[in-house]
């Protein structure tokens, strides 16, 4: 058994539609979608997936599967739950966000995913403690 973890950083504007999921622009080290302007808030979500290697790539998962999943799947709920004026939105949105990321990866677990809300402040689900979270 083996554990990949995965940090995809993004910026969440709630005041826009438009996150950019599809088509990154700019810095991508810096987060896609990137800051856009000073109502953007900036995230970074770990998400981390225990699995067997594939015997041919000798990979647990390319990681690129986990940024498109993440892009496509989690980043979207965040943005319509910060837009939708949930000011609570990162505590209940983690259950939501391991229930939309559980399946997104067949072959491999969801362990766990953490996101930072700054860089000294995190919530935390682990798969095998839900619906606990950990605020750090």
């Amino acid at each position: 058994m083996f554990r990949l973890s995965r940090e995809v950083r993004f910026a969440i504007d709630p005041l826009s539609d438009d996150q950019l999921v599809s088509a990154p622009d700019g810095n991508g080290f810096a987060g896609i979608p990137p800051v856009r302007s000073l109502a953007s808030r900036f995230f970074a979500l770990t998400v981390t997936l225990l699995g067997d290697l594939d015997p041919r790539s000798s990979y647990l998962r390319n990681i690129k599967e986990i940024d498109d999943a993440v892009r496509t799947l989690g980043i979207p709920l965040l943005a319509r739950r910060l837009r939708d004026g949930d000011h609570r939105a990162g505590f209940d949105v983690m259950l939501d966000l391991h229930r939309a990321l559980r399946d997104a990866w067949p072959g491999a677990t969801l362990a766990s995913l953490k996101l930072d809300l700054s860089p000294f402040t995190s919530i935390a689900v682990h798969s095998h403690e839900v619906p606990m979270l950990r605020l750090s």
